[in-house]
């Protein structure tokens, strides 16, 4: 009968099956396993560096994906960057708002993510040495992990 298909076939992707994609992903760039990414993916808050006066703690979680991060915002910008557009994480204090504004803080705790492009640096503070070690730790096996990924490994890891 005309007109008489659902429309459900036609709708996004339920939840589950968008999760099931993501761990599906994720697997395939082969650090579901590792510990500092499982510790990643619990997520952290962490205290987010702008100045001596502005230093606001913020929730940072590594998605289901394994190549995207969410991080708490409170501002217009997107909630959520690639690990594809990381250039590198600076450890202890080593960016300027790091030597000016954190020099109270253990530098094991405090690491900065630099990103590609124009976007400004993100200055963090973690709660504890441990848990800076492993966010470090965990960016650059992310970070490697990308810079060896083929062209269609990309594309299959985001397909949108």
């Amino acid at each position: 009968m005309i007109g008489s298909r659902s429309r459900a076939s036609e709708l996004p992707q339920s939840e589950s099956v968008h999760k099931k994609l993501a761990l599906k992903a994720f697997k395939k760039i082969g650090l579901h396993d590792d510990e500092d990414v499982k510790f990643m993916l619990k997520g952290s808050k962490l205290k987010k560096v702008k100045s001596g006066t502005w230093k606001k703690s913020r929730w940072m979680k590594l998605q289901e994906d394994g190549l995207s991060i969410w991080c708490e915002s409170r501002n217009k910008a997107p909630p959520t960057f690639s690990v594809m557009d990381i250039r590198a994480v600076q450890e202890g204090h080593q960016s300027e708002v790091m030597k000016k504004h954190c020099n109270s803080f253990s530098a094991k705790q405090c690491f900065t993510i630099v990103f590609m492009g124009n976007r400004t640096t993100l200055d963090l503070v973690a709660t504890s040495e441990e848990e800076g070690k492993r966010w470090v730790q965990g960016l650059k096996k992310l970070i490697q992990r990308v810079e060896t990924m083929s062209q269609r490994e990309k594309i299959e890891q985001y397909p949108l």
